[in-house]
């Protein structure tokens, strides 16, 4: 019964060291930033991706069917550039 005991006291002491450190404890604190900076990266390339089409159509003046070839080759050649880097 003893043994039970200390295992109760093993979980409290690792519930309150999750609660005093937080839910990432373990990693350093600039990992934060680096997933951040990954986020705001991911969202600007998709939001360039997302309008490129709409730019070359309205602004650019290139028909809908280039247009959406031009997007199709950036889309592609930026997945085998950025793959080997």
């Amino acid at each position: 019964m003893g043994e039970e005991k200390k295992e109760e006291e093993l979980v409290v002491e690792d519930q309150t060291e999750v609660e005093r450190d937080g839910c990432c404890s373990g990693y350093p604190w600039w990992v934060a930033f680096i997933l951040g900076n990954e986020f705001c990266e991911r969202y600007a390339y998709y939001g360039m991706r997302s309008i490129l089409v709409l730019y070359l159509t309205y602004f650019i003046g290139f028909s809908n069917d280039v247009s959406v070839e031009i997007y199709h080759a950036f889309a592609a050649l930026t997945g085998l550039l950025f793959s080997h880097i």
